[in-house]
């Protein structure tokens, strides 16, 4: 879905119109936030010192609900419409003509390896910990992000070769953000290599 305006109130909608809050006075405050923002997006020209303050509340609000599929689900709606306000709030910088695609991301000298047990024991999202993924050799810090809460997507734990599952459901890594690239992960003979030679 390319974010624009209207598509942007038209997930908000979606919130205005759930269903999945049983608690009513939650559900009310989701609405009412909800609404306050629509309304302000609404304008001809939204003003970013009231648009803020209710994109704040409105998360605010759907943070507070007890159910942790249900918050995500409300978040992972709201997430477009911030990230298309954001966008629209950004000056426009004229962009360098487009470089042919590579079919891996760049490795620069200064790469940081890890192994599959680092990032088990160190990177798994638990005990606040990051939380990294390898997909085909690149590692990514998915910390932070809302689909990786709690250190864990649809069921797949952080901290860990996620590739098998990664190309399960999605046919390319366009959908990671090359800015969260951290390094690669070392192959498993290397790894293992590595352990003789501290012995």
């Amino acid at each position: 879905m390319k974010l624009n305006q209207h598509n942007s109130l038209v997930l908000l909608d979606r919130i205005i119109q759930n269903r999945m809050i049983n608690n009513p006075a939650k559900r009310l405050g989701i609405r009412a936030a909800a609404l306050a923002l629509k309304k302000e997006l609404e304008a001809r020209h939204p003003m970013p010192e009231l648009v803020k303050p209710c994109l704040s509340e409105l998360k605010r609000q759907i943070r507070a609900v007890n159910t942790p599929y249900k918050q995500k689900r409300l978040l992972a709606l709201l997430q477009p419409i911030e990230a298309w306000w954001l966008s629209s709030q950004e000056p426009v910088v004229p962009q360098e003509a487009p470089k042919p695609a590579k079919a891996e991301p760049d490795t620069p000298p200064d790469t940081t390896y890890f192994t599959q047990r680092q990032l088990r024991r160190d990177y798994n999202g638990m005990n606040s910990k990051p939380a990294y993924i390898a997909v085909s050799g690149i590692v990514y810090d998915v910390t932070g992000m809302p689909q990786w809460e709690l250190g864990s997507h649809y069921g797949v734990l952080a901290g860990q070769d996620v590739t098998q599952q990664f190309f399960t459901h999605h046919t390319d890594t366009s959908i990671l953000p090359k800015e969260r690239i951290v390094g690669r992960l070392l192959k498993q003979n290397a790894e293992h290599r590595d352990r003789i030679r501290m012995r």
